[in-house]
């Protein structure tokens, strides 16, 4: 209540500043106070997190996904199916929470399906990998993919993550594809590898959609 009040004040000292020509419209201060409750909303809220800080055993795991290809170029031509990884890539151990959700879509266009989501990255384009928020970049464990996309992060206990990872095509597609992203909610139990393995639809002239 007194934050809701502080803005109403803070509003309208902000409409009292400005003279009767200014540019600030009613619909300027709808959009700033929606600006406000969606920050609000959307805030890193540690307390929420800090399970996944706990002791725990050390995640060995392996990331591949499988998919058969086609595209359409005046007649339909098909691609063998293929098993990507991360080879030479890195993957991320991500607190699975409502915030770390809606961060990896806004950011990465990313969804926490259960089934797993990939989107491609074009060649000649910049791939942003970097963790977006400086809040919470200490909760989420990265690790770098070796020979068959076998990867270690550090200590975690057991819980609900998201695995976020990068795969490289090996087929022709590799001339026009640089690499994709992956997302896949995964269950960590203790003593027990992290091995994810997401098989996709066929592709036709769009978004790769795994099932």
């Amino acid at each position: 209540m007194m934050r809701s009040r502080a803005v109403q004040i803070s509003l309208a000292a902000l409409l009292a500043a400005q003279p009767l020509s200014g540019c600030l419209t009613l619909a300027a201060v709808h959009q700033l106070q929606e600006q406000r409750e969606y920050e609000r909303r959307n805030a890193f809220d540690a307390s929420a997190h800090d399970w996944s800080l706990k002791p725990g055993e050390p995640v060995t795991g392996q990331l591949t996904l499988t998919a058969a290809y086609e595209r359409q170029q005046g007649t339909i031509k098909s691609i063998p199916e293929e098993t990507q990884t991360c080879h030479g890539l890195a993957v991320r151990l991500v607190p699975d929470t409502p915030h770390m959700r809606t961060l990896l879509l806004r950011e990465y266009g990313l969804i926490a399906r259960a089934r797993g989501d990939w989107r491609d990255t074009l060649a000649g384009t910049t791939e942003r990998w970097a963790w977006p928020e400086a809040a919470s970049v200490a909760y989420v464990r990265e690790a770098a993919c070796g020979p068959e996309g076998v990867f270690t992060f550090s200590p975690a206990p057991a819980g609900r993550y998201l695995l976020q990872g990068q795969v490289r095509p090996i087929s022709g597609r590799s001339a026009f594809i640089a690499n994709g992203l992956v997302l896949q909610p995964v269950t960590l139990e203790a003593g027990q590898p992290l091995n994810v393995h997401i098989r996709s639809d066929v592709w036709r002239n769009g978004v790769l959609t795994p099932r």
